[in-house]
Formats: structure tokens, C-alpha cells, sequence
């Protein structure tokens, strides 16, 4: 029995949680602890519990433990992959033990694309900066949802890695976070078990209650047509268009145009223009068109091209006129 007992001491308390009652709210909660209500809502719904009915929220969250609430409450799996064999830990990571309670979490993050390094020491005290980046990383995972972007000041943002930045003002416009009254945010400090329940709850509220915005066209595949406008006798105009789009990262632009005189033909080269890993963008609906003037009267094709260059548009050449015949002045002869 000393045995069993001193390996239950050694099991961190995220695991130890598992095990207990979810019959009873927890004992640690005051009354007027306005996060009181969303935390037992967890607890219902499985996603966290407690030791002995108290559910500690003071805690500090390792790496592992904040990464496993994460996963288990946006309901991550490895379902949606298809793969030959079942990944390991030591896939992605050099300090994970196959055998650890806290390994397939972190591996169904890994196989979502949450770069956590494979030096991630789990046993890392998780910072509220981090637990905030990954937990919006997660929830990209699942949808596109409808952000209202409008830079907020943070006090102490110098603090915040650059990485994370962007993150942390997405929760911030989404209300799931807030700064204190001297609107700073606390970056490198510990994130606790309370705040991460209180944030996890809030992003599980905002992913079921957003309606996930929808591309009318695959951007990868999604059809490109053109339509030529007749502007006066001499000038048609080109316009390019490439559907439906889910925000204005997308864009299609014109490279060049290769005027064919023998056929009185203009091929358009465009390229589609893809978002920025590193960049926000707004959740809105757009419809990418790029327009260029061809002389009326030449047929118009359309054709995909990359180009590392500027946009350039190659004019037709010029009417070449006959050469004036040159009329030699008359001699006048000397008597």
C-alpha cells in the first residue's frame, strides 16, 4: 500500500484530477469569484476537475498540463490525420517519455501543427504570453472564425515575445483576455490554473458561437474568369477575377501582357496572391480583381504566371510607317 500511495504523490495534479469526483463543485471557489460559474461548467463537461473537491486555482500550469487542457477542451484529435503508422513523442520531441500521461496531448498538438520545439521541456512552468499563443493556435486549427481586428493598446507589450503578439490581441479583441486597469497583460508571468480555465471556457464559448467563415471558392483551386470592357474606340479593359475569398489576405494581381499583333491577340498573365503566415487580417468576405486596358479589337486570353518582378505591361509596338520618299532638291546647272 506505501508503495501505491507514494506513486499516486508522484502523479502531477493535472493527472490526479482524472481521478476525482465531479459530483460536487469545487470547495475552493468563493461565492463571488465571477469565473466561479465557468469553471464548474468545465467541470461538468469533463474538461477539468479536481483533488479531494478543491480545484487549486493559485497553480501554476507546466507545459504539459496547460497543453493537455488546451487539447482536451477544444476537442483535438488525431482523427482527422490519416497516417501510416500512429505518431510517437519522439516524433517531435526529445524530453517526452512514450509512456507519459501528458504524451498523446502533446503529440495531437504536434500533429496540429503547434510548433512547441522538440526541446520542449513539458515540466516547464507555462507562461500566461505562451498558454494565450497556443490556445489561439489551437482554435485556427479547428475553423476560420470572424475576428474584430482593432489594435489595443497593451502597456507592458514590449514584454511579449513578437511571436505571440499577435495572438494576444486577437483574444484581446475577442474578449476572451483582458488587461488590468493599467492595461497591461503580464506576459512572462505563470499562467494559472485559474486564468487558463477562464480562458479556455471563453475560447470554447467564442468557437461555438461563431459561425466559421466560409470561402465561396477553394483558394487553391478556386476559378479564375476575366471580362473585357469596351472604354472608347481605341481601349477595351481586362478585369480579372478570382471568386470568392475568406479575407483580404488573398489577391490576384496582373504581370504582363504579351501582345500577339500577327492575331491581334493580348494574353494576360496573372498571379494569385497567397496571406501572410505573419500577418492578421479581418474575418470579411472578398473579391479579388485585378484590370489592365488591351486595344479594342484584340482578343483577350487569360494565363497563370508567377513573377519575382514588378508588374509590367508590355505595349504593343508601334505602326511602323512607310519611310517618306526623299525628293532631291532640283540642280541648278551653270551656264
Amino acid at each position: 500500500m506505501r508503495r501505491t500511495f507514494m506513486r499516486w504523490l508522484a502523479l502531477p495534479l493535472v493527472m490526479m484530477l482524472a481521478f476525482s469526483s465531479q459530483a460536487a463543485a469545487f470547495s475552493d471557489l468563493p461565492e463571488t469569484d465571477e469565473a466561479r460559474e465557468k469553471i464548474i461548467r468545465l467541470q461538468e463537461q469533463g474538461i477539468i476537475n479536481g483533488v479531494n473537491g478543491a480545484f487549486f486555482g493559485d497553480k501554476e500550469l507546466t507545459y504539459a498540463e496547460g497543453i493537455h487542457m488546451i487539447v482536451k477542451g477544444l476537442d483535438l484529435s488525431l482523427d482527422a490525420h490519416q497516417v501510416e503508422k500512429a505518431p510517437k513523442a519522439e516524433d517531435y520531441y526529445d524530453h517526452v517519455p512514450e509512456d507519459a500521461w501528458y504524451a498523446e496531448s502533446l503529440i495531437i498538438a504536434a500533429a496540429h501543427g503547434l510548433e512547441l520545439g522538440r526541446d520542449l521541456d513539458p515540466h516547464a512552468v507555462m507562461t500566461r504570453e505562451a498558454y494565450a499563443h497556443y490556445l489561439i493556435e489551437a482554435l485556427n486549427t479547428t475553423g476560420v472564425y470572424p475576428f474584430t481586428l482593432i489594435y489595443l493598446v497593451i502597456n507592458d507589450e514590449s514584454e511579449i515575445a513578437p511571436a505571440y503578439v499577435n495572438n494576444i490581441q486577437l483574444l484581446l479583441n475577442a474578449g476572451i483576455v483582458q488587461l488590468d486597469e493599467e492595461l497591461n497583460f503580464y506576459p512572462k508571468q505563470p499562467i494559472t490554473r485559474r486564468d487558463a480555465a477562464l480562458w479556455l471556457h471563453d475560447t470554447i464559448e467564442f468557437k461555438n458561437q461563431s459561425q466559421i467563415v466560409q470561402s465561396g471558392t477553394d483558394p487553391e483551386n478556386g476559378e479564375v474568369t476575366f471580362e473585357v470592357t469596351p472604354i472608347n474606340e481605341e481601349v477595351s479593359k481586362v478585369t480579372v477575377y478570382w471568386g470568392e475569398q475568406p479575407h483580404p489576405g488573398y489577391g490576384i494581381r496582373i504581370n504582363a501582357i504579351e501582345f500577339v499583333h500577327e492575331a491581334m491577340t493580348a494574353v494576360v498573365y496573372y498571379e494569385r496572391l497567397y496571406p501572410d503566415p505573419d500577418l492578421m487580417y479581418p474575418q470579411v468576405i472578398v473579391y479579388p480583381k485585378a484590370a489592365a486596358y488591351v486595344p479594342a479589337g484584340y482578343s483577350v486570353v487569360i494565363d497563370e504566371r508567377a513573377s519575382e518582378t514588378d508588374s509590367k505591361i508590355i505595349p504593343p509596338k508601334p505602326i511602323e510607317l512607310e519611310p517618306p520618299i526623299k525628293i532631291e532638291p532640283p540642280v541648278k546647272r551653270l551656264k
